[in-house]
């Protein structure tokens, strides 16, 4: 029972060819995806924005670079909370500085105790 042949109905021989099929089924559909997303952003990042949303940056005078205990966090405002926090102070001033130039404020540096150490203000004189 088990030597026969299988007959030309049930061979194998299409096999290789369905999975290549199938794989190609696969790979388009993969490109299509990223072809709508593309069509999507095409138009660019501010497709989104209706009549009522703000096209203005959000109005910020002070920014502060103070000691926190996983590092060194950038203060904004009368925020409660830390807009970020990261390890190192250097890399907390170079970003506080472009949000500072970015949004025309004013940045505090602070040493490890929370005196002032230097302070660079980007406000109006800067302003485009």
């Amino acid at each position: 029972m088990f030597n026969k042949r299988p007959s030309a109905r049930y061979s194998l021989q299409g096999l290789p060819r369905l999975r290549s099929r199938r794989r190609a089924d696969r790979r388009n559909a993969r490109r299509e995806a990223r072809e709508d997303v593309r069509s999507q952003t095409a138009a660019g990042p501010m497709t989104h924005i209706t009549e009522d949303t703000p096209q203005e940056p959000p109005t910020i005078e002070a920014m502060r670079v103070v000691p926190h205990e996983d590092g060194w966090a950038l203060e904004v405002d009368d925020i409660d909370e830390p807009a970020w926090v990261v390890s190192t102070k250097k890399t907390a001033v170079a970003s506080a500085k472009e949000n500072a130039r970015f949004h025309h404020a004013v940045l505090s540096v602070h040493t490890k105790d929370g005196q002032v150490q230097r302070t660079f203000d980007y406000g109006d004189a800067h302003a485009s």
